[in-house]
């Protein structure tokens, strides 16, 4: 096959990838406006999603992690690298 056409074919799966994403993002952002008014705790979160967002907001402020997986530290080690 000529590169060309190789680079033809590459090209036509491009768009679908973008409608695609973008479908699905449509989707995620759907999902939290309608939860965000019929959801009475989205805006208290509590055990498991309570956790993670003290979590969060611990390492977005640099805080002592030491309970922290270890699959996380990992994470954070290499990211910072």
């Amino acid at each position: 096959m000529a590169p060309k056409a190789k680079r033809k074919r590459r090209n036509q799966h491009g768009w679908q990838v973008v409608v695609i994403f973008s479908l699905a993002l449509l989707v995620r952002i759907l999902y939290l406006l309608q939860a965000r008014q019929n959801d009475p705790l989205f805006f208290s979160p509590q055990m498991d999603s309570l956790y993670h967002h003290q979590w969060a907001l611990a390492i977005a402020r640099n805080a002592d992690l030491f309970r922290m997986p270890i699959s996380a530290h990992r994470f954070i080690h290499f990211s910072s690298a």
